[in-house]
């Protein structure tokens, strides 16, 4: 808009000049000042165009940018793409759920302050291979840990996770 106001400002003041230089001119003389004045709205009007382009595509990009990174965003992206199958999935999944809310940490600290604790419980930082029993009952708990952090990362997606 500042520019706007800037350049009609311009266009006004050449105006000015060149109808006043017009008046003590022959006629030829006013057909080259007439044609000075097409080519310089036609400039100007170029400008505006040119700028009022570039502010709607950075107005745009910068919207894509805080889209990108936006908590619904990144749920949504962790969602599609962590594969939850087997274990090692399972806590890798948990992980990358941490990892993306302790980003967020600041805007939502009690869901990460939840989620860290529940996956510490669930027992993702603990590998109980030499016991049979162990191991299945950490199974069990990797899976509850996974599907309450899907839960969780579905609730903060929100609409997002039906976009991506």
């Amino acid at each position: 808009m500042q520019n706007l106001i800037i350049t009609v400002g311009i266009i006004g003041s050449i105006a000015s000049i060149i109808s006043y230089l017009m008046q003590l001119a022959g006629v030829k003389s006013k057909l080259i000042h007439v044609a000075y004045v097409i080519f310089i709205v036609l400039i100007t009007s170029f400008f505006i165009n040119y700028s009022a382009t570039v502010k709607a595509e950075k107005d745009l990009l910068q919207l894509q940018v805080s889209e990108l990174k936006s908590i619904e965003y990144q749920s949504a992206k962790i969602l599609k793409n962590s594969p939850r199958y087997t274990e090692g999935d399972k806590r890798g999944f948990m992980f990358a759920s941490l990892a993306m809310l302790e980003k967020f940490k600041n805007d939502q600290p009690d869901a990460y302050q939840m989620a860290r604790e529940f996956a510490i419980s669930s027992g993702v930082l603990v590998n109980e291979q030499e016991d049979g029993m162990k191991r299945l009952y950490q199974g069990w708990a990797l899976n509850d840990g996974a599907e309450a952090m899907e839960s969780l990362l579905k609730g903060l997606a929100g609409a997002a996770a039906t976009e991506t």
